[in-house]
């Protein structure tokens, strides 16, 4: 912990109300045991000074305490009924009494400071002593104090307050988001992406303590790419150069593909003009480049450009993002007939178009100097006017026929036009056209990162890192290509269910040094088979983690500041009993080795009396105070006596309200059929309404029910007094004798 002359303490808080009279009332709240604050009273007269000021005086007791971890001392438990005040306690402290009049006491070494959030005249003065200097001043909590919340209770109200220096609310992790510096969170996805890192990255520091718990080690992680633009995995995918010879890591298939998109989108979205020069020479060197196959012969030879259409068209293949392929192309033009016959006839007619296109604009924006593609252009518009002409002879619809005149007619008018820069009708006729067109060349764009090669109906695909990576170093992002070669290789070397939590921080670490590409909007962490109460514990530790790096960014340079208050509401909220019992000795240990060597003061709020059992009993505040509950001691006691003693629960509430009522239901009952007295059963009582066999079965179901053997056993003695036992031989003969004579009756009456 920290050194004595640092440490300071929040002693209690005064907080000024009024009584039925309208008179002023101070209510305190002491927080340690062995300083207190109290008020001076003579006959029962709360004394005032000559400035009519309220006195109080401090007093401290000789204490000798016993730590809860090696160090920590300074804890204390709020206990009480629903609406008792636990809560609004809390958010006292958090706010600094921001919604009343409260005076907060703090000891620090030999002087008492005092803080309120308020600015009229003080109304209280507290008496001197030798022991104590007493400063009236603001507590400067920018250099002496931090505070963090962290509430697992619902509540319905804002008190954020995460801008201010000192304090943050750590319940949500939204709260938290100075954390994370590079990145932006607009929207809940990003806020649970950055909320399990967060957690990941706890776990790997703190792995080692944390298991006593829970071993979130072997729990592992699923790390994946998502995104609508990522391609589906394929059979045909041959291998990934130089990752992995053995078998095909899909996630280093999305990866690269996030990477291509990215180079991509730059490319087609780029308003620079010289941007149609380069995609034209790239689109021409696709559509001239022949493509060597291994083992193949001269006439073999296949141009690279019919592969890359048939990538396209096959309809099978899965690979290519949707955006790409010929779901895609369906979506867009579903009124033209695509399939496995003509496909690849469609593909290149739009490919042809967009080169084209990209032709008339490069002259529009160049006015016709140096037009060293039109020999190339005239060639893809013969080309293109033989392939439609061929498809026309074959195809039976005029409508198609039709259009694919259309086409042809327009771009021969269009192209002897160009020399007179006529450039208004062909963009009208482009825009009737353009989204096949330039869905097709982003995929022969997407392609291109791959060597393809046949394989009978299919395609299969070879990614091409190296060039991957050299295209990368086009667009200025030198800086990335080292942390985007350390995410391949870690990537490399995942499962699918992660248990390395080493390499996982590292990628998340290289992840989040990128400047330029987002690669972070397409990640996607999650925690595999983590039931509400691992993940409620984990929320927790890695919430007070992270808060506690924020705060120490915020402080002023130079400012080294070593005292804690943590406000834990409700922190055993949702958790197994067998958790909540381990609470006080595994937690606390961890939350002290989360702030090193600071000094920490915690007050945490509480309905479980199995945690009760673990506190003293000078480190709980009973609320209301003036239930009495004080005077009971807790630390090793019995569940049942904690119930009934600190959470103020009657004779009649230590089984459930149903259990209840059914039990005094037959109470009632039995006790009428002893002593015939009616008006005990009363209308809405379960056996109101029931024959008397009913009834006796009912009474003794319930009676067989009860697990409390007292309760019962008491039950059993009013059924044996209600429903006398008889004698089982009696009985069946009285029995026999009935049934005798009702046969008896029978044949008389047959003999008239």
């Amino acid at each position: 912990m920290c050194e004595k002359k640092n440490k300071i303490r929040l002693v209690a808080l005064i907080e000024e109300v009024e009584d039925k009279s309208l008179k002023k009332e101070y209510k305190i709240v002491n927080f340690l045991p062995d300083i207190k604050v109290e008020k001076i009273i003579e006959n029962n007269v709360h004394l005032q000074d000559s400035d009519n000021k309220y006195r109080f005086k401090i007093v401290k007791k000789d204490m000798f305490q016993i730590p809860y971890t090696n160090e920590f001392k300074d804890l204390s438990v709020i206990v009480g009924e629903n609406g008792s005040g636990k809560t609004t306690l809390i958010n006292d402290i958090f706010t600094f009494g921001y919604r009343s009049l409260i005076n907060f006491i703090f000891q620090k070494e030999d002087e008492i400071l005092i803080y309120a959030n308020y600015f009229f005249e003080r109304n209280i003065v507290l008496e001197h002593s030798d022991e104590y200097e007493y400063i009236y001043l603001k507590l400067n909590t920018e250099k002496d104090l931090n505070i963090i919340k962290f509430s697992n209770a619902i509540e319905f109200y804002n008190i954020n307050d995460s801008n201010s220096y000192y304090r943050i609310n750590a319940s949500k992790f939204n709260n938290l988001n100075d954390s994370i510096k590079l990145f932006d969170i607009k929207n809940k996805e990003d806020i649970r992406l950055w909320e399990t890192i967060n957690q990941v990255k706890f776990v790997h520091k703190f792995k080692d303590r944390i298991s006593e718990f829970v071993d979130y080690t072997k729990k592992g992680v699923m790390v994946n790419f998502k995104g609508e633009r990522l391609p589906f995995s394929s059979q045909h995918l041959d291998f990934i150069s130089r990752v992995n010879n053995k078998f095909i890591n899909e996630r280093l298939v999305a990866y690269y593909s996030i990477l291509i998109n990215y180079m991509i989108d730059i490319d087609y979205t780029n308003p620079n003009p010289q941007k149609h020069e380069n995609l034209l020479n790239f689109h021409l060197l696709m559509v001239k480049s022949p493509l060597k196959l291994k083992n193949s012969s001269k006439s073999e030879k296949q141009s690279k450009i019919s592969l890359q259409y048939q990538s396209i068209g096959v309809d099978k293949d899965k690979f290519l993002p949707y955006e790409y392929s010929i779901g895609g192309l369906r979506h867009d033009v579903p009124n033209i007939e695509l399939g496995d016959n003509n496909s690849n006839f469609w593909i290149e007619v739009w490919h042809s178009i967009y080169i084209i296109n990209l032709y008339f604009e490069y002259i529009r924006f160049n006015k016709g100097e140096n037009n060293k593609y039109k020999s190339s252009i005239e060639e893809i518009i013969k080309k293109l006017k033989l392939l439609i002409d061929r498809y026309k002879v074959l195809s039976s619809s005029t409508e198609i026929n039709d259009k694919l005149s259309e086409y042809i007619e327009n771009i021969n008018i269009f192209y002897k036009k160009i020399d007179n820069n006529d450039f208004d009708e062909w963009k009208d006729f482009w825009e009737t056209i353009k989204i096949p067109c330039i869905r097709v060349a982003k995929a022969i764009s997407y392609t291109s990162y791959f060597e393809l090669s046949g394989h009978g109906y299919f395609v299969k695909y070879k990614l091409i890192p190296r060039r991957v990576m050299t295209r990368l170093r086009e667009f200025e992002v030198h800086n990335d290509i080292n942390y985007l070669k350390k995410i391949r290789r870690l990537l490399s070397k995942l499962d699918e269910i992660t248990m390395d939590f080493g390499i996982l921080t590292s990628l998340i670490e290289n992840i989040s040094k990128l400047e330029h590409i987002n690669l972070n909007q397409f990640l996607e962490v999650k925690w595999r088979g983590l039931s509400s109460g691992e993940l409620a514990l984990l929320k927790t530790f890695s919430n007070l983690y992270s808060a506690k790096i924020v705060l120490q960014r915020r402080k002023s340079s130079g400012v080294k500041v070593v005292n804690f208050l943590l406000l834990l509401d409700e922190v055993d909220l949702g958790l197994h009993p067998r958790w909540q019992r381990k609470w006080i000795s595994t937690a606390l240990p961890i939350i002290e080795k989360i702030f090193e060597s600071n000094h920490l003061q915690i007050i945490i709020t509480t309905h479980s009396p199995i945690f009760l059992s673990d506190i003293f009993e000078e480190n709980i505040i009973f609320l209301p105070e003036e239930s009495g509950a004080h005077n009971c001691r807790t630390f090793g006691q019995n569940i049942y006596s904690l119930f009934k003693n600190a959470f103020f629960l009657n004779e009649d509430e230590f089984i459930g309200e149903y259990a209840y009522q059914k039990i005094q239901d037959t109470i009632e009952y039995l006790r009428f059929k002893i002593d015939g007295e009616l008006e005990n059963l009363g209308d809405e009582s379960l056996y109101s309404n029931l024959n008397e066999e009913d009834a006796k079965k009912t009474a003794k179901k319930i009676i067989d029910s009860i697990g409390e053997k007292i309760i019962s056993n008491q039950l059993y003695e009013l059924f044996d007094k209600a429903f006398p036992p008889v004698n089982t031989e009696i009985k069946d003969i009285e029995n026999r004798i009935k049934e005798l004579e009702n046969r008896l009756r029978e044949l008389r009456g047959g003999e008239n």
